[in-house]
């Protein structure tokens, strides 16, 4: 179970095949009133599964 929703995790997926930095992504996907940062390395664990699921 991750941190992200399933539109969140849909969403972050769709920036990842477009290339963006894990920042970015973070940025995009964080509440309004939160700090990115916060989300960076959970969207870096995202980018892994995710690069391990396309290369299975």
């Amino acid at each position: 179970m991750g941190i992200f929703s399933k539109e969140q995790s849909s969403v972050i997926d769709q920036l990842l095949q477009r290339g963006m930095s894990d920042f970015d992504i973070a940025q995009r996907v964080c509440p309004a009133d939160e700090d990115p940062e916060l989300l960076l390395e959970a969207v870096s664990i995202h980018r892994e599964r995710h690069d391990q699921a396309a290369t299975a």
